[in-house]
């Protein structure tokens, strides 16, 4: 017997099936262990997939907050009676069972798998789900569950401090009686109305917020108010709140929330040439800051902390050199690592895996410089959306030094969900329009991500920050989506929109009479490198200035560069005015008189044949000795290996120290070779996506798939053989003797149940006391015991028939 996931989606289409596919990749890109699994052979397997702990919390992660509050009431009315007819859910949410927002909110669960209806419209929810929501709606189990093991004469006492007339000492009277009190709403307001001022207090807390408590000493008396006139009652070591008082102290208009809509203010109008601006605007200044850093860290490597990242006092230099805010540097730098042009560099004697030393540019570093600046500017939005820090919140809570960069923090959990609502709210607006300010972005954001709270600092000021990330990157102007933003959520090339908002790196500069230089645009990294090799950079921004000096050309001509060809190539790049040409004659007349030539080590002798001889050596011609004086000779080798290619040619050399003293050489110990370093470890493949076309192909097979063997049924007929079917009347007879904690009304059921093969929903108290509820297939009654199949455990189970709580039709 199919269970009623797997019937509803045999019922689908391909179209139908395979958009729940698409909305839970998780059922078909399942893992086992750490490998991933194949997908899915059967509808079966597809279902014991969506249902499972793990695949349940991912999916609700994306849900909003409508589809929470719906599965919030369903659990709690599930609690009572399962599956929930639809027009019981409609009237506790004071609808009608065809208004457009409820149907709205629940195709979008059964979309997802998340609540389903069956043939008769009844809504049915994965057992699982209720340890997502232990307490849905805020409330907790309701009085029948919570009074269902009180004794019968404290269920008694508790009936008349209710206002109930004496019920007797029957049980079952008393547990009707205080039943039906809890229910009526306005008599346990009366009764909450007579109790002590930290009584009331103590109510309508646990009414508005959590309805557990702890039991507490400096509280007693108000909680032994509560537990004695039947208001709170212990669950195990815990007092809670039935369900019905919560609801009644909640306040007679109380119904559960539904919020269908998010809660956004008016837009306001936004020309689309503002936008447009504002957006060309950022995405230069983007590209020139992060150049600037890059530019910075490559001159001078940010220092490391002990425990890693970067400190305030880094971030601090590299914003004054870069011209932002320390907060700002801290969002580039996180942007550059993520985008690898950025990386820690380990001390190699202490070992790969220590905390780093410093953070200094990668090779892609020098690639991403010769990009056009649309191509370095798309090269840190496709990181953007996925960088899990939130580097312009500088609280850390707690986590690291605060204002440091590139070290743990608890908000890299949430930020990058919290930015993809984000960008889906703002996906969501028309064209021509924009949000008035950003703290109005948060608790729209919070309905599209209602499970994603940090766990420091608060939502909506977390929003703030990622909304200025999107600013300063040019995605968001004015409120709106800019075209760049709207490329990037829609997930289409960047690149032809990132052309259109950023011109091409400047290869020409306008030089000054004043021996400035300036560059009107982004330079090319030829043309920047030029100008930073012979002139100081004195600012950047939307024109970047460079100054010549007598310094920067002799720091020109000291790196190398012939007066001539650096007069060339400046002139390749403007009109060289005539002051710059004359500094450069100049400097370049009083360069190079003192020269200063490199050499591995130094050979003298007082002898000029000597060094003839040694010159003449066939063995040493290829050695690259020059002579520099009559009795001097220079070696582009070190000391060491000169020294051996002279004995090896038959001379008698001798070492000196640098002072000219006799040299002692040690034998070497032998030393083993350092083992390399380690590459970082490779990141975790993402998880791929389910796509449309791949998912319709998966739900065609999984729709013709022959159905597997119904477990239960297949138990069933191995018992049969073994265990002879009992009439009705015997199977009553045969509950009832061991059955004791269940009324006449639940052994008749669970007899039907077993007689005619039907699910059912069981209470059971282990052996421990914990209690718990199953959906059991049953399969027979062997003496004492309910024999089963368990669905969500795959396996068959016996049930003490003396530990069955409560009997429910599934």
């Amino acid at each position: 017997m199919a269970s009623p996931l797997v019937r509803w989606l045999a019922a689908h289409s391909p179209d139908q099936l395979a958009r729940i596919l698409v909305n839970r990749p998780d059922s078909v890109h399942a893992t086992t262990g750490s490998r991933p699994a194949a997908p899915p052979a059967d509808l079966s397997a597809l279902a014991e997939r969506l249902q499972r702990p793990a695949a349940l919390q991912t999916a609700l992660r994306t849900l909003p907050q409508p589809g929470h509050e719906l599965l919030g009431l369903l659990v709690h009315l599930g609690r009572r009676h399962r599956p929930v007819p639809r027009a019981t859910l409609a009237r506790h949410l004071g609808l009608t069972s065809d208004d457009p927002a409820l149907a709205g909110a629940l195709d979008r669960l059964a979309d997802h798998a998340l609540a389903w209806p069956d043939q008769d419209g009844a809504l049915h929810v994965p057992g699982e789900l209720a340890r997502a929501f232990p307490n849905p709606l805020g409330l907790g189990a309701d009085a029948a569950r919570l009074y269902r093991e009180t004794p019968a004469d404290r269920l008694r006492q508790i009936a008349v401090a209710l206002g109930r007339p004496d019920p007797g000492p029957q049980r079952d009277e008393s547990y009707a009686a205080v039943r039906a009190a809890l229910a009526d709403a306005p008599a346990v307001r009366a009764v909450a109305d007579t109790g002590p001022p930290d009584a009331r207090d103590l109510l309508h807390a646990m009414a508005a917020g959590l309805p557990v408590a702890t039991p507490d000493a400096a509280r007693s008396a108000a909680q032994d108010w509560a537990v004695s006139h039947g208001l709170l009652a212990f669950s195990g070591w815990r007092l809670e709140m039935p369900a019905e008082v919560a609801v009644a102290l909640r306040g007679p208009g109380w119904t559960p929330p539904f919020t269908p809509e998010p809660p956004l203010p008016t837009p306001v109008p936004v020309p689309a040439d503002a936008v447009d601006r504002e957006a060309g605007a950022a995405a230069h200044a983007a590209v020139q800051q992060v150049t600037a850093l890059l530019d910075t860290i490559a001159a001078t490597p940010a220092a490391a902390l002990k425990t890693g990242g970067v400190g305030a006092r880094e971030l601090t230099r590299l914003g004054k050199a870069v011209g932002c805010p320390p907060a700002e540097a801290r969002f580039w730098l996180v942007l550059a690592h993520a985008a690898g042009l950025v990386g820690a560099v380990h001390d190699r004697a202490v070992g790969y895996g220590m905390d780093p030393v410093h953070y200094a540019v990668t090779e892609a570093h020098a690639r991403w410089l010769q990009l056009r600046p649309a191509r370095r500017l798309t090269a840190l939005l496709r990181r953007w959306p996925a960088l899990a820090p939130a580097p312009l919140a500088a609280h850390r809570g707690g986590f690291g030094p605060a204002g440091s960069a590139l070290t743990p923090h608890p908000l890299d959990v949430v930020a990058p969900r919290l930015k993809t609502g984000l960008l889906a709210l703002l996906a969501a607006l028309p064209d021509g329009v924009g949000l008035p300010a950003p703290f109005a972005a948060g608790p729209a954001v919070g309905w599209h991500r209602p499970m994603d709270t940090p766990l420091t600092g608060d939502r909506d000021e977390l929003v703030v920050q990622l909304w200025e990330e999107a600013r300063l990157c040019g995605v968001l102007a004015h409120g709106a989506l800019t075209p760049l933003g709207r490329a990037l959520t829609a997930g289409a090339d960047l690149g032809p929109v990132a052309d259109a908002l950023l011109p091409d790196a400047v290869t020409t500069a306008l030089f000054q009479n004043d021996l400035t230089v300036v560059v009107p645009g982004i330079p090319a990294a030829a043309l920047a490198a030029l100008l930073d090799a012979c002139a100081d950079r004195e600012s950047r921004g939307n024109a970047g200035t460079w100054r010549f000096s007598t310094a920067s050309v002799r720091r020109a001509l000291d790196d190398g560069h012939r007066a001539e060809d650096l007069r060339a190539a400046l002139a390749g790049i403007g009109t060289l005015p005539q002051a710059l040409d004359y500094l450069i004659t100049d400097v370049a007349r009083r360069h190079g008189h003192v020269r200063v030539r490199a050499a591995g080590s130094v050979l003298h002798t007082e002898d000029p044949a000597l060094v003839a001889e040694i010159l003449s050596t066939r063995e040493l011609a290829a050695f690259g000795l020059a002579a520099v004086a009559p009795t001097v000779l220079v070696s582009p080798a070190g000391l060491t290996e000169t020294l051996a290619a002279l004995r090896a040619a038959g001379f008698a050399p001798a070492g000196e120290d640098a002072a000219g003293g006799p040299l002692v050489q040690h034998r070497p110990a032998v030393v083993p070779a350092p083992e390399p370093e380690p590459g970082p470890e490779p990141a975790a493949e993402p998880e791929p996506p389910t796509e449309g076309a791949d998912a319709l192909h998966l739900a065609k097979l999984l729709l013709t798939a022959p159905a597997p063997a119904d477990p239960v049924e297949q138990a069933r007929q191995r018992l049969a053989a073994l265990t002879p079917r009992a009439p009705r009347g015997g199977l009553e007879k045969a509950i009832a003797l061991h059955a004791e904690r269940l009324g006449g009304a639940a052994r008749a059921l669970l007899a039907d149940c077993v007689q005619t093969r039907r699910d059912v929903h069981i209470e059971y108290v282990n052996a421990g006391g914990r209690r718990y509820t199953r959906l059991v297939s049953p399969i027979t009654v062997d003496g004492e015991f309910l024999v089963g199949w368990v669905p969500p455990l795959s396996e068959e189970v016996s049930f003490a028939l003396g530990r069955i709580v409560t009997v429910t039709p599934a």
